[in-house]
């Protein structure tokens, strides 16, 4: 299920297409973002009698919406969420906590994950900068952790007196072996 939006029809389609060349049965919903009752495209993607749905939704107002509707049905399939449903929005849509049955889909810790000392350090700079709002957003936390990197590798140029380059950057990213801020440990 996801909502119509620019670039959002671009990952239902490769989210399908990976599940078909796995041989998984998949049905696509797309809806308009401006719909506040979604039980119909919930309706429509099968969810009571699927496996799994996959909320593709990129703003916690719009999991919300979708959250409310699998609970007006009384649909208790599993869902799998991008990471904006992760959030006090989602939560507060039904009384102030998370879906019971979600799990989240990202490659990096998610906001408020104490497990995570590099989500700590970023708060910390978000706060020093007057952004601590920003500090609970996966999106920034996640670009955060890009720009470490990527200026980590800068710098490993620099200290080796190469240019930092195009190419030379191809070549030292194809060797990274981490470890990523916010990421993996080990590539």
């Amino acid at each position: 299920i996801y909502p119509d939006l620019p670039g959002s029809n671009i990952d239902a389609e490769i989210t399908e297409a990976a599940l078909k060349y796995e041989h998984v049965p998949v049905k696509v919903v797309g809806f308009d973002p401006t719909t506040t009752n979604l039980s119909g495209p919930v309706i429509a993607s099968g969810a009571a009698t699927a496996g799994l749905v996959i909320n593709d939704s990129p703003s916690p107002q719009l999991c919300s919406a979708i959250y409310k509707a699998i609970k007006q049905l009384n649909i208790t399939t599993p869902v799998l969420a991008n990471v904006p449903c992760d959030s006090t929005v989602t939560a507060t849509g039904d009384g102030g906590s998370l879906p019971l049955g979600w799990y989240y889909a990202s490659a990096n810790p998610l906001p408020g994950d104490a497990s995570d000392p590099s989500l700590a350090a970023f708060k910390k700079v978000a706060d020093q900068f007057g952004n601590a709002v920003y500090a609970a957003d996966a999106w920034t936390a996640d670009s955060f952790a890009q720009f470490l990197t990527i200026a980590k590798w800068d710098g490993d140029l620099l200290k080796a007196g190469k240019p930092i380059t195009a190419a030379n950057l191809n070549t030292l990213a194809k060797s990274f072996k981490g470890p990523v801020p916010q990421g993996a440990p080990t590539l």
